[in-house]
């Protein structure tokens, strides 16, 4: 700021300020913003600094609110920066002024003017002489129900933005008894609230000395907010010990100041001061919510609170571990588990500082994580999964250090590999708590490994006891349990799992090893054949080969046996649904999973056994579709036997194309056919389906057949109970009835033009519409 700005400054507070000057707010500043309302950002830099006011007044620790700055002439300090707070300083001097009955100090602030508006000049000076009844709830009613309060000022957004605080004041200092002694403190020589005043000189016009502040100001980030309290803190001497002195502490931020700073520049240029906020941010919030969870909280107590933290400015966040967290009763020594944060943090950093590149070597050949992408994302634009994995990292090094002899480099990417293959398989669809119970297992199991060993690794895996797993981690590590077993077992084994969790992305393989028990044993052999076949079908994110047709595959996987309870073993249930059914973007991966407990992969399992040995796929599907025995396929199975004899996949449904979804009801009687994939969207009735295509088979004028397809799960138009979607054949309509009878007769109604209906068994239709 060059030599506009004195050498001289000083610490000063409000009172001092207005005993020396007239304050006057410029035209060119903004409304005072403090008390807008529905701003979520605005409310929780209102509420905090005014939790702060009454802290400070009330014994807490002083509160320095930075540099204010601005134009001094002729005995007028006219603020370049630092409106906002002198104006909420304003605002409480009145309020505590009124409450003790200091009225000398009433009138002196009367220096203290607005020229943004007129209306704002004025509400300065009227409200020196209001009288107020300060039992009651509100003082911004009391206000406008002044004889003087006009329409003007009610459309005046400073004035409503200043009445909003001084509510907010009000309700916070409401209770309090002694404001002679809140007025003294205030009025000071050691005033608990000040502020740094740079007067400045030599600008020939003020408007242009607002301009040019404003273009090349630059206001103190939340992060040197945060470091400035956290400086002052207890928790200074719970981190550096009792006796820990002022340059001790000085050191301690220095780093961050400094050598930490360097780290984050390099990666996030002058975003880096943001970076470095959201990595102490996200840490913290997460050594403490993983805490709260294990600790009995109530996961709708604290899953919204999670989502706030990185939201939270500098103060916000300093009130946030000054007060130890949440206050959950549950969580033992709060402001301990957030000191020890703060503790891993920097010794996490010291050793990120000493590596130009924070990727650690690889020795397993699959790309895992990217130690280096992971620290050079902000922390606060992280995903759930990627939160919980940089966690898992993590904590493993902070413990263990940057591994660099070959046995921990391997032990790490050990452990990596294990992380990865949890976190890619576990669903936390968004939810903080599932996210926070997993932090807790990982960090959980670091605590429980004595040296940075490949073997004691795994041996920990195998012997997690499952019962302290999550209920979306569990799948995966019983999978991850049963793999670290048999690793352990030989290095054939070993090679085999690590080459198969290379191959498919997301290193999923517990189908294979399902698909290869022998008994209580997995049997070797039976792995390595079941791996050759599933790279036959899929490809590595367990979509269909291109080689495989997927029309076969998905007819012949509907002719293996179905275990399920509702018989859909062979289909996907669809998202918001709890009748539709498919393979929808034919995502064969999740029949694939370990989620069910594997009940939904036995069909699979048999279709790897009838192609065991394959060497041409899609003939061998051909095959088994051709030879399927049709008394199989009754009662519930008795909807499968069409979608497998009669190529429906993708069938084109009047204008509309079939998306591979079904709506399934009424003991699997009820089947239609969706253009879309919830029973919202238009879809058409299996039957009536069945009977245009043997009448188009049949060589009739497919011109003049149409299907009529619906929306919605209503089956029949209520006025006569005919049904909503069916076909129409030169001016005859034709329908199936749906009942829940295994063994229905006569269930094809034909609708004149007259409206007169008739009913039919299959061959009676179709020979009916031949005739006409």
């Amino acid at each position: 700021m060059n030599d506009q700005i004195n050498e001289t400054n000083s610490n000063k507070s409000f009172w001092k300020l207005i005993n020396e000057y007239e304050i006057k707010i410029p035209q060119l500043q903004r409304d005072y913003a403090q008390g807008r309302q529905n701003d979520a950002a605005i409310e929780q830099i209102r509420d905090a600094l005014i939790a702060e006011f009454y802290d400070a007044l009330n014994g807490g620790n002083k509160l320095v609110l930075n540099f204010i700055y601005g134009d001094v002439r002729d005995d007028v300090f006219t603020p370049i920066d630092g409106q906002q707070r002198l104006t909420s300083l304003f605002l409480l001097h009145w309020y505590i002024f009124k409450r003790s009955g200091f009225n000398e100090g009433v009138e002196l602030l009367g220096k203290f003017s607005y020229l943004t508006r007129d209306t704002s000049r004025r509400f300065c000076e009227r409200i020196k002489d209001v009288e107020l009844d300060f039992t009651k709830d509100n003082i911004k009613e009391q206000i406008e129900d002044t004889f003087w309060f006009s329409g003007n000022f009610k459309s005046d957004p400073t004035i409503q933005s200043m009445l909003v605080v001084l509510d907010v004041i009000h309700s916070t200092f409401i209770n309090l008894d002694d404001f002679e002694f809140i007025k003294n403190a205030l009025i000071g020589d050691e005033c608990p609230i000040i502020f740094l005043w740079l007067p400045m000189e030599d600008f020939n016009n003020s408007d242009d000395l607002y301009i040019k502040m404003n273009a090349r100001g630059k206001l103190l980030t939340d992060f040197e907010i945060f470091k400035a309290k956290l400086q002052n803190s207890q928790y200074m001497e719970m981190i550096l010990g009792e006796d820990v002195s002022a340059h001790d502490k000085v050191v301690y931020i220095s780093n961050y100041n400094n050598r930490f700073a360097e780290l984050f520049y390099s990666r996030f240029q002058n975003k880096f001061d943001d970076a470095m906020m959201a990595f102490v941010q996200t840490y913290i919030r997460d050594d403490y919510y993983s805490k709260a969870s294990e600790s009995g909280v109530p996961q709708k107590d604290y899953r919204d609170e999670y989502k706030k933290i990185v939201k939270m400015n500098g103060s916000v966040f300093f009130r946030f571990i000054a007060a130890g967290g949440n206050g959950y009763s549950q969580v033992v020594k709060p402001k301990q588990i957030i000191a020890h944060s703060l503790m891993k943090i920097n010794l996490l950093l010291e050793i990120f500082s000493e590596h130009e590149s924070l990727d650690i070597r690889k020795t397993i050949n699959k790309n895992y994580y990217s130690e280096e992408k992971i620290f050079s994302k902000n922390s606060s634009d992280m995903t759930f999964e990627e939160t919980v994995a940089r966690y898992a990292l993590f904590e493993y090094i902070y413990k263990f250090g940057y591994p660099t002899l070959e046995p921990e480099v391997e032990a790490y990417n050990n452990w990596k590999r294990f992380v990865y293959n949890m976190v890619r398989n576990t669903d936390f669809g968004g939810r903080p708590e599932d996210s926070c119970e997993a932090m807790t297992v990982f960090r959980n199991l670091v605590d429980a490994l004595g040296s940075p060993a490949k073997k004691e690794i795994l041996q920990l895996i195998e012997s997690f006891d499952l019962s302290k797993s999550t209920a979306e981690m569990k799948h995966q590590l019983r999978e991850e349990k049963d793999k670290a077993k048999l690793i352990i077992k030989s290095e054939a084994w070993e090679c085999l799992i690590i080459n198969a969790e290379e191959y498919f992305t997301d290193g999923q393989i517990g189908f294979l090893m399902s698909f290869s028990l022998k008994g209580d044993d997995f049997d070797i052999a039976m792995f390595e054949k079941n791996f050759d076949t599933a790279k036959k079908l899929f490809n590595p994110s367990k979509n269909l080969n291109e080689s495989c047709n997927s029309s076969l595959f998905e007819r012949a996987l509907l002719a293996m046996k179905d275990e399920t309870k509702g018989h859909t073993g062979h289909l996907l249930k669809q998202k918001n649904s709890t009748t539709t059914w498919g393979f929808y973007q034919r995502d064969y991966g999740k029949l694939l999973s370990n989620r069910d407990g594997g009940i939904k992969r036995n069909a699979m399992h048999y279709l790897f056994e009838k192609l065991e040995d394959s060497s041409n796929v899609n003939s061998d599907l051909n095959t088994i579709i051709d030879s399927v025995d049709d008394t199989v396929f009754v009662g519930k199975d008795a909807w499968k036997l069409p979608f497998i004899k009669n190529d429906l996949f993708g069938i084109l449904l009047g204008r509309f194309k079939f998306r591979n979804c079904i709506h399934l009801n009424n003991e699997n009687q009820e089947i239609l056919l969706l253009a879309g994939t919830t029973v919202r969207s238009y879809s058409m009735e299996l039957n009536t389906l069945l009977l245009s295509e043997k009448l188009r088979a049949s060589g009739i004028n497919s011109g003049k057949l149409q299907l009529h397809m619906y929306m919605t799960g209503e089956l029949y138009d209520p006025k006569d109970g005919f049904p909503l979607r069916y076909l129409s054949y030169k001016g005859y309509k034709v329908g199936y009835y749906i009942t829940n009878r295994l063994e229905p007769t006569k269930l094809f109604c034909l609708k004149d033009s007259r409206d007169n209906i008739s009913q039919y068994d299959d061959n009676e239709i179709f020979d009916k519409i031949l005739k006409m």
